[in-house]
């Protein structure tokens, strides 16, 4: 836009989910908040459910102040977090113990 800028090194709007919208656009937006959507349905029954939720919880608020999915190292245990809160969640369906829903 500008030919002269004071800050031509920066890549990154410091908003996350702004950055995600104007790289791959709605859709993109709109599958990424369906994913954090299921996220928030899941309802920890064990110390260590609440905990991987609240690091997953941590990431996804850090994505309004900053760029942590940018970070790979954040990121990655961001990711190793979602899975193991997930491995969790589908042992307990395959094993019979249905997660308890509030409807």
């Amino acid at each position: 836009i500008f030919k002269h800028t004071p800050f031509p090194e920066v890549r990154h709007v410091h908003l996350e989910y702004l950055q995600y919208l104007v790289e791959i656009g709605i859709f993109g937006l709109v599958c990424i908040i369906g994913v954090i959507n299921n996220f928030f349905h899941i309802i920890a029954k064990d110390k260590t459910e609440l905990c991987l939720k609240a690091c997953i919880l941590g990431f996804l608020v850090t994505g309004f102040l900053n760029y942590p999915s940018k970070l790979w190292l954040i990121s990655t245990w961001a990711c190793f977090w979602w899975a193991a809160l997930y491995a969790i969640k589908n042992e307990e369906i395959l094993n019979g113990l249905q997660p308890h829903r509030n409807n």
